[in-house]
């Protein structure tokens, strides 16, 4: 009687297993893709938003002709977006 008792209920862990095996690892496998998924949307859009080097010599070329920043603070600040 303690036998059965002890190995009852891992025949049902194994029968749940074999039963519900290929159910789970579909899932599984949703779960994952669906992860990538997301993942790869979210380096794209950090990708998109992400201002380029480019960008930022515009910005400071702007600042510079518009009497915000003098020639020495924009040389100062080009080497620092440019290494």
């Amino acid at each position: 009687m303690v036998d059965l008792l002890v190995v009852l209920p891992y025949l049902g862990v194994f029968a749940y297993l074999v039963a519900r095996d290929q159910g789970m690892g579909d899932r599984a496998v949703d779960t994952a893709r669906r992860r990538d998924e997301a993942f790869r949307r979210s380096v794209r859009d950090a990708v998109a938003t992400s201002p380029t080097d480019g960008d930022d010599l515009a910005k400071l070329d702007a600042l510079r002709a518009s009497g915000v920043i003098d020639a020495a603070e924009f040389e100062r600040m080009r080497t620092r977006v440019t290494t």
